[in-house]
């Protein structure tokens, strides 16, 4: 699979424009949001879909998914990607994000697209997958997640997790994750600035 660089370029750029609002971290009903540089997540991606580490068809689960944009991103790399938030209101910035997205032809909305389907509920909890989307935690090749719960993610992909899943975790490093996914790559930009860490159990 090809990937559509300037659809890529429009949805990072899309989401530029609410840089400035979201600057601080916002208070929401189960914590704070807190969003993502996308254009550290592209960076990573770039490396992680070259190294045929994030491969179309992968199952893609961003926990704790705010407005959407990771699995947004996700999806225009061929993942068949989900977002799961448990802030209602948050959940809701998302929907109206994705159509934003869909009605500027950025994102696809026909039957046979990767996504990203949209979630509310508990990433922790396995029957959120598969109440919402018919899928075990199990299912999932890659989960995401900006630093926010993730001991209780590494111990949900001990417990349900594939052999092979893959964590990715941004804006921190939990030496603590070991415990739970023995193997971990660290990834940074040219300028040798830390990016992400890649856990996995094997």
């Amino acid at each position: 699979m090809a990937l559509d660089k300037q659809r890529i370029d429009a949805l990072v750029r899309y989401y530029d424009q609410f840089h400035k609002e979201e600057r601080q971290p916002k208070r929401t009903s189960i914590g704070y949001y807190r969003p993502t540089n996308l254009r550290d997540v592209r960076t990573v991606f770039d490396i992680l879909y070259h190294q045929r580490d994030l491969r179309p068809m992968d199952i893609f689960a961003d926990a704790g998914g705010g407005d959407g944009r990771v699995a947004a991103l996700a999806s225009l790399y061929g993942a068949r990607a989900c977002s799961i938030e448990g802030d209602r209101a948050m959940h809701a910035t998302a929907i109206k994000r994705r159509g934003e997205l869909i009605a500027q032809g950025i994102l696809d909305q026909s039957e046979n697209n990767n996504g990203p389907w949209l979630v509310e509920g508990d990433f922790l909890d396995p029957a959120t997958y598969l109440q919402q989307l018919h899928i075990t935690p199990h299912a999932v090749d890659i989960f995401f997640n900006a630093g926010d719960n993730e001991q209780g993610l590494a111990r949900l992909i001990k417990s349900y997790g594939k052999e092979f899943a893959n964590l990715i975790l941004m804006q921190s490093s939990s030496p603590l994750l070991i415990s739970h996914l023995p193997y971990a790559s660290v990834y940074r930009d040219d300028q040798q600035r830390y990016l992400a860490t890649i856990y996995g159990a094997n």
